[in-house]
């Protein structure tokens, strides 16, 4: 039997406290509390499935986003969320999920694909999912991804 010390719920505050973005992000531009948490707790449900601070997940920035939408991951693997927008969610779920879903495209090195598609972004809400979040709940509120979407964030980044 575990010590009171020792429970679940003990052992995953303790990582929390230990969580450092700068082991796991190139940069991390995190400016508010709020976002702070989120992305801390993200992490600690990631880190149950995989080791955060071996594979990492490039730079992130606390910043409106180019496209427009919540969140993205920039061609140069720049992961951008926009933590203003991220408030509109009824619940953190659907919030981490959001982000959730970006850290999965920059682990499956969707950055570095030559052609966009809704088979990416499929393959991002399915290791979401791995990871423990409630994307169909995410998907509900913010709709699932579409061609307009895809075809916006192109034509930013050609600008």
């Amino acid at each position: 039997m575990l010590q009171p010390c020792c429970t679940k719920k003990n052992i995953l505050l303790s990582l929390l406290e230990e969580i450092n973005f700068g082991r796991i992000f190139d940069i991390a531009e995190v400016r508010s509390p709020y976002f702070k948490s989120l992305l801390e707790r993200v992490l600690l449900r990631i880190s149950e499935k995989m080791d955060i601070y071996e594979d990492g997940f490039g730079s992130i920035y606390e910043e409106p986003t180019i496209s427009g939408e919540d969140a993205e991951v920039t061609e140069n693997g720049d992961i951008k969320i926009d933590s203003a927008r991220l408030k509109k969610y009824e619940d953190d779920d659907e919030a981490m999920g959001v982000i959730a879903h970006e850290l999965a495209h920059y682990h499956l090195s969707h950055h570095l694909e030559s052609e966009y598609s809704l088979v990416l972004e499929k393959e991002a809400d399915d290791l979401a999912k791995e990871w423990g979040f409630e994307i169909d709940k995410m998907r509900r509120v913010c709709g699932p991804p579409t061609y307009r979407k895809i075809y916006l964030e192109s034509e930013s980044n050609l600008s």
